[in-house]
């Protein structure tokens, strides 16, 4: 009587088949899907309030302009603060009563996002907390900014977008939010 393979063929290959299924599940855990949140938010959060955030961005941008202040790119060491000037469209003055919140943040990751807190209104500019960056690589501080029930943000010294609320980037961040929000034209985006 000759040996007959097939039997070890196929369960070799239903081992094969599990394998392959176990490495797909750890390698979806380990890297999931949303992987960038925006000032503190997540992009679900945005997907599930786009029309309020849009209608509220275009609100924005007609009353108040954006700038961020500083050089575009800096080294590691001289990369601890950034701030943003406000200004009202329709007498030009600076803002002084705006609620600025600033955010450090990676362009692929979320693991070493940092919430730097509220900025302070020192010499007309809103100044983030001091910071420390401690990894070379890419990152970007995004600004959060409220006033009264306005909020905005700015793409290289303008606002785009038209909800009160906005979001502020710079960098490499900026080309990722531009990108998540390229269906989303009434969310406001400021470059910093």
């Amino acid at each position: 009587m000759t040996k007959n393979y097939w039997p070890i063929g196929i369960f070799l290959l239903a081992m094969v088949v599990v394998g392959l299924i176990v490495l797909t599940i750890k390698t979806a855990l380990n890297n999931p899907v949303e992987m960038k949140a925006m000032c503190g938010m997540d992009s679900q959060y945005v997907d599930e309030n786009i029309n309020e955030i849009t209608q509220k961005r275009q609100a924005f941008l007609e009353q108040y302009t954006i700038e961020f202040e500083g050089p575009k790119e800096q080294g590691l060491k001289e990369f601890k603060m950034a701030f943003v000037e406000i200004r009202n469209l329709k007498n030009q003055k600076l803002q002084t009563d705006a609620k600025v919140s600033f955010f450090l943040a990676r362009p692929n990751t979320i693991q070493e996002d940092k919430t730097l807190g509220e900025g302070e209104f020192v010499d007309g500019i809103y100044q983030s907390p001091s910071f420390e960056v401690d990894k070379q690589g890419r990152w970007q501080v995004e600004a959060y900014v409220e006033i009264g029930e306005d909020f905005s943000t700015y793409k290289y010294n303008t606002v785009s977008g038209t909800s009160k609320k906005a979001i502020a980037a710079g960098g490499v961040s900026y080309a990722y939010a531009k990108e998540f929000l390229k269906d989303y034209p009434d969310v406001r985006l400021i470059k910093v």
